[in-house]
């Protein structure tokens, strides 16, 4: 069996670059057992195919080349044990951020999903169990400080800013009395239950008319104006604060449009 190959051949057998393996010669971490005085050419020994390996492994679990060099030939094999570990640990923690940023594309997908599969027809329908965060909700008279929210947010799981939605509750009573659209108080909306505070407000399923809206901000008044009329032609009062749960935002040359479910609780 040949003893030395060049670095040509070094590189076809471990699918590494030839200025990688120039570059780990120079800094001192992988070098030619013997080098041509003529030619320059670099020879290395088949008992160095272990020590390239183990370089290869290193670089695939993105471990730098300083950390590399420092580890692999200034400890003994409890160091080099011990910094595997801490390894191993890193990837754990990369692991759970990749499952969270997964977790948090299939939320999107689902907003997605829900606004191109929306029906614009009014229905009645049991609504689900929403589990309600805002500001002052029962008072329904001082509007919202988002920045409030978002201090008391940093002490809730993770999870809830990825499945919440961004809710607008509107004033029924001034719905029914000229069709207007009073915004009330905002907050955020999931229908996941959290570990939280007494200001987590339950909202129970009900009776409830419901429909989608797509349409520019400015338009939601207007839209607002045809359930009206939908509502007095059949009768339905509605009994309770409506819910306008935001669900995707878009943009058509560069004009905002936005997609939202819609709860009117009625008898």
């Amino acid at each position: 069996m040949r003893e030395y190959y060049k670095i040509g051949e070094i590189s076809k057998i471990f699918n590494i670059e030839i200025p990688t393996l120039r570059y780990y010669d120079e800094i001192g971490i992988f070098k030619p057992e013997k080098v041509d005085k003529k030619t320059g050419y670099r020879y290395y020994h088949i008992r160095q195919f272990t020590t390239i390996s183990q370089i290869i492994t290193y670089r695939q679990l993105d471990i730098p080349i300083k950390t590399l060099k420092e580890k692999l030939y200034n400890s003994n094999p409890e160091g080099i044990l011990m910094f595997m570990d801490e390894t191993q640990d890193q990837l754990r923690e990369h692991i759970r951020s990749i499952e969270k940023k997964l977790k948090t594309t299939e939320a999107m997908k689902s907003m997605v999903r829900e606004a191109i599969i929306k029906e614009d027809d009014f229905k009645i329908v049991e609504s689900p169990e929403f589990y309600l965060y805002t500001y002052d909700i029962e008072n329904k008279i001082k509007n919202v400080d988002m920045l409030d929210i978002k201090g008391k947010l940093e002490k809730l799981e993770d999870e809830f800013l990825e499945l919440s939605r961004f809710v607008l509750i509107v004033s029924e009573k001034k719905f029914n009395s000229d069709m207007s659209r009073t915004i009330i108080n905002r907050g955020l909306v999931t229908k996941d239950k959290f570990d939280l505070s007494n200001e987590y407000l339950v909202l129970k399923s009900r009776k409830c008319l419901h429909c989608y809206m797509e349409c520019k901000e400015s338009d939601f008044s207007m839209k607002y104006e045809e359930f009206y009329k939908y509502a007095l032609r059949n009768n339905f009062k509605i009994t309770d604060s409506i819910l306008e749960i935001r669900v995707l935002t878009y943009y058509i040359n560069d004009e905002k449009i936005i997609v939202k479910e819609l709860y009117f609780p009625i008898d």
